[in-house]
């Protein structure tokens, strides 16, 4: 099953910079193809999966990093 326009922009939101090319790395294809994919002009679960497992734990980083700096932790 294909994910919707406004799934594959939900994972956009959440990933790090420089995504595209550790993606098309992983799955040796172009950035390009990457982008069109979270685009939704191409299907391929896989990088979609692989996504919004780099989208996770992107935002968990960044949690983690927040919560070292609140005032009970400094």
């Amino acid at each position: 099953m294909a994910f919707s326009e406004q799934e594959l922009i939900k994972i956009k939101e959440k990933l790090p910079r420089g995504y595209s090319k550790t993606l098309a790395q992983k799955f040796d294809i172009t950035p390009k193809s990457i982008g069109r994919i979270l685009k939704g002009t191409q299907n391929n679960e896989d990088v979609v999966l692989a996504a919004l497992f780099l989208a996770e734990e992107h935002q968990q980083r960044i949690s983690q990093a927040k919560e070292k700096l609140t005032p009970a932790s400094l």
